[in-house]
């Protein structure tokens, strides 16, 4: 309006009409000119303001334009106020708060375009994270079979690196236990065989019972207390204070029977393990899974007959041993308790997913453990030098996720392994980190 206009009811109408259209775009109106100001962000007048040409926008241009944070009110003044902020709307809100400041709908509650209701999305739970321990002593470090001997002290060294670059090595609950007695190593073998191999190794022998049985003056203390760790660990799993465990020993067990050493094995760990999850624990049926590359004998003699006890082995075949047929299904009332799938060499990670969903895990689901045991020998790795398996590392977590699927829906999640073979370092090192990652919660499940 002309400057001598401005006191005439046209003057208070047209003001009136201004601010009007001023709150419903969200922009500043001089209140004593009644000019529109220039919108900072658009560098324009905007159009369908009083005394300019241009459309007016229909509301639902307004709402969605105020939904953007466009349209942020100030409060009516003669003055501009200052220039948003970076990261902030014309109002001077923070851009991240506008969600917050709008009501929330109810999770899971979704429209379309029309505002019609959408399914709700159901998220997956997030992968619990479990206390895993990790049980090893001193004295496995000292066993020996000799120069050259692939059964070497450097394996745990190499499983200890691997665990502490990758961080997992704080994460886990550190535990040792005192070297297990003869009377405790009793429960599975034969008192007088433990008495013969201590005195034979302290006398100086190279060897006990089989040329491939090779040890020193450390060898039976080491043995005594790889034994004892997995005794602990299967105490402390049964009893809650862990929801699953890793024994970092060796000599390894799984070859040794009642009254003979062979195979680099000595006392049977995972054996000593079931026999005390069954008589100390009270446990009525406990499952062995052995995906070394060799089958464990030792272990399948010894409970052939016993029927609360589940043998089932993956291994090459033929191979050393020599034992695993598939026709080894126990004897007398453990008839049935015994599983083998012996595997040709040059077998691969299609093969042994075939073998482990046909056979394996419908045998876990009829036996119905109230634990798993795993005697867990990484030796069937593509680039373990024993062996003609082509396992890749990351098939060792699909492998130890089945197995927790298992013992989650059979045992209340209750899981022991325990080392075994595995004679490549860094293959080893690497299978290791990511069979503990997975017994976790948080390794690779998928199918590789």
């Amino acid at each position: 309006l002309p400057e001598g206009r401005l006191g005439t009811p046209q003057a208070a109408g047209a003001l009136r009409r201004g601010r009007r259209a001023q709150a419903e775009l969200g922009l500043r109106l001089d209140g004593a000119r009644g000019d529109p100001l220039q919108d900072p962000r658009l560098g324009r007048c905007p159009e369908g303001l009083p005394g300019r040409p241009g459309p007016q926008r229909p509301p639902e241009h307004r709402a969605a334009t105020r939904d953007r944070g466009l349209g942020r009110r100030r409060p009516l003044s003669g003055t501009p106020g200052p220039l948003p902020r970076r990261g902030q709307d014309a109002g001077g809100v923070p851009a991240d708060d506008h969600d917050a400041a709008r009501p929330r709908q109810r999770p899971g509650l979704r429209r379309d375009a029309r505002g019609e209701r959408l399914p709700a999305v159901r998220l997956p739970p997030p992968r619990p994270v479990r206390r895993v321990g990790l049980y090893t002593h001193p004295a496995c470090g000292a066993h020996s079979g000799g120069p050259g001997h692939p059964e070497r002290p450097e394996r745990l060294a190499a499983v200890e690196e691997r665990l502490r670059l990758s961080g997992q090595l704080e994460e886990l609950v550190h535990r040792r236990a005192e070297p297990a007695s003869v009377e405790t190593l009793g429960t599975v073998h034969d008192a007088a065989y433990l008495v013969r191999m201590e005195r034979a190794f302290l006398e100086g022998a190279a060897f006990v019972d089989s040329p491939d049985a090779n040890g020193g003056a450390a060898t039976p203390l080491a043995a005594r207390a790889a034994s004892a760790a997995v005794l602990e660990a299967t105490a402390r799993v049964l009893a809650g204070d862990l929801d699953a465990a890793f024994a970092a020993v060796r000599p390894p067990g799984h070859h040794a029977e009642e009254g003979l050493a062979m195979g680099f094995c000595f006392t049977n760990h995972v054996a000593l393990a079931a026999r005390a999850a069954r008589e100390v624990g009270g446990l009525e049926r406990v499952a062995i899974v052995d995906f070394d590359v060799h089958h464990g004998n030792g272990t399948q003699h010894l409970f052939e007959r016993d029927p609360s006890v589940l043998y089932a082995s993956l291994h090459e075949s033929p191979h050393y041993p020599g034992t695993g047929a598939a026709s080894e299904r126990g004897l007398g009332d453990g008839e049935g308790a015994t599983l083998n799938c012996p595997m040709n060499a040059g077998a691969d990670n299609e093969t042994y997913t075939q073998a482990f969903t046909e056979k394996i895990l419908p045998a876990i689901d009829a036996f119905g453990p109230d634990m798993i045991l795993i005697s867990a020998g990484f030796d069937a790795h593509q680039a373990d030098p024993l062996g003609s398996i082509n396992l890749t590392t990351e098939y060792y977590a699909w492998m130890t996720r089945r197995l927790m699927e298992c013992a989650d829906h059979h045992c209340n999640g209750r899981i022991l392994s325990v080392l075994e073979g595995g004679y490549d370092l860094d293959a080893l090192a690497l299978s290791v980190a990511v069979h503990i990652e997975t017994l976790k919660g948080f390794g690779s499940v998928e199918k590789p």
